[in-house]
């Protein structure tokens, strides 16, 4: 948008916030710029212009967790969010309210209203994927409206569900209005429709053109249609659930016919929706593919759309066996994840360092793992919406390989050194002193094995002699 940036995310349970993270270079470092405790954040502070790199954490009382997936944004005065309806932001509404007033939380204010009590919808809740919605009743004649924010570039998102429509036809103002600027006559105005069969239509008017999704939406699930027009083309594109319906090419003028849009209906109070609508955004622009596809990504793992669902749960069953210098680590599968991250630490409270990222696997190795330590772990799990909570850390001591001393045989004058045989990439040393700076010799005496213990035989020589054994 104009010198911002917003973001949204699927949020996790039992979390205590979210870190918010930008930077100016794609991979970091990053710096924190909010900390926020809903799933989405307005960052005020970018620049036109500028691309940001984005990246959140979630926060327990052991810390931030891992980062999620980058995402990239550059706001330039041209993209602007002009409208931007949500049902789950309204907060004291008990279930089945009447709405009058649906706050616009762009910041333009153009709330959606209705003042006649009779014709207002209702606030539901868990309506979608545990989410509210507000709910329209054709037989009521429900509706709401609001100032058209948007004439010539723009794109449009709308969250709904309905088991209806409403008529049949090919083009936007013959069916059920979802958001909807329908003027009577050939003119310039635009809106999107649902039809009985649930097909679902978006076009623009003089001259008359729509392009058609296939049909089925109708079917009780939540879906999310997105409509772009172009205005130096005439393009106008329709998409379901991220799937790329068809488009169509009409005028190039600016639609500036309806003065009003209308949620739930026809802009001419006709045709009426019978669903639910949870969430509506309206850019002034027409998104490119990265940025409509960034949106339908988050609006489609916030309502569980098209497969999509809440992060993964918190990764269980952790365990480390320690190895030579390495630590092997394992755990069991967590539901809903795509990939995994490890994080370590010397401490079990942390602070935890990234280890691993995008694990497909249910383990790793850790071969930066610090000898003669005990190594904390924890492993968070990630899908395409997001990222869980750590798991409890987990602490594996890895040793170091103990130096014996013994007598080889009485009278030969000579000392055998052991060291375990899984140690056997570490090399013995030898110093005449300790005085700093320490200057160690590896000993080259020949090295034997017996009972899973190498050796290897020492003379006794005048003077004083250190060992030590040092991993490569």
């Amino acid at each position: 948008a104009d010198d911002r940036v917003t973001l949204g995310w699927s949020g996790i349970p039992g979390v205590t916030g979210y870190d918010v993270k930008r930077s100016t270079h794609s991979g970091g470092p990053y710096a924190s710029i909010a900390t926020v405790f809903d799933a989405n954040d307005t960052d005020d502070t970018a620049a036109n212009g500028t691309t940001y790199y984005y990246v959140v954490a979630a926060m327990n009382a052991l810390g931030d967790g891992t980062n999620s997936a980058e995402v990239s944004a550059t706001p330039s005065p041209g993209a602007s969010l002009k409208t931007w309806f949500k049902a789950d932001a309204m907060a004291g509404v008990s279930n089945g309210a009447a709405i009058s007033d649906w706050a616009d939380w762009s910041g333009n204010g153009d709330d959606a209203t209705q003042t006649n009590a009779a014709r207002q919808p209702a606030y539901v809740t868990n309506a979608m994927n545990g989410l509210p919605a507000i709910r329209f009743n054709a037989a009521d004649s429900n509706s709401l409206a609001f100032a058209r924010p948007v004439q010539d570039d723009f794109t449009i998102f709308c969250v709904f569900r309905s088991t209806q429509g409403f008529g049949s036809g090919n083009l936007f103002y013959q069916g059920a209005g979802l958001v909807n600027g329908e003027v009577a006559g050939v003119t310039t105005d635009f809106g999107i429709c649902l039809f009985s069969n649930g097909q679902i239509c978006a076009g623009t008017g003089d001259p008359d053109v729509a392009v058609n999704s296939a049909p089925g939406f109708n079917d009780g699930q939540p879906h999310l249609v997105t409509f772009k027009r172009t205005e130096s083309t005439g393009e106008a594109d329709l998409y379901v659930d991220g799937a790329f319906m068809g488009s169509v090419f009409g005028g190039t003028g600016s639609l500036q016919a309806p003065a009003r849009l209308v949620l739930g209906a026809q802009q001419t109070d006709i045709n009426f929706l019978s669903g639910d609508i949870a969430e509506v955004k309206i850019y002034n622009t027409a998104l490119s593919d990265a940025e409509r596809s960034a949106e339908e990504g988050a609006l489609e793992c916030k309502y569980g759309i098209a497969g999509a669902g809440p992060a993964p749960a918190i990764p269980t069953g952790v365990t480390g066996t320690p190895g030579n210098r390495v630590i092997s680590l394992s755990w069991l599968s967590s539901s809903g994840a795509a990939a995994y991250d490890v994080s370590s630490s010397t401490h079990p409270d942390g602070p935890f360092t990234p280890r691993a990222v995008n694990l497909a696997a249910t383990s790793y190795l850790d071969t930066n793992a610090v000898s003669g330590e005990t190594n904390y772990y924890t492993v968070t799990a990630a899908n395409g919406c997001g990222v869980s909570a750590s798991s409890a850390p987990v602490g594996v001591f890895l040793p170091k390989p103990a130096l014996s001393v013994t007598a080889t045989n009485p009278g030969t004058d000579s000392l055998t050194l052991g060291w375990p045989v899984w140690a056997n990439d570490w090399e013995l040393d030898f110093a005449t002193n300790l005085t700093w700076p320490i200057t160690w010799f590896p000993v080259t005496n020949a090295v034997g094995s017996n009972n899973e213990q190498f050796n290897t035989i020492i003379p006794i020589n005048p003077g004083t002699r250190f060992f030590r054994l040092s991993a490569p």
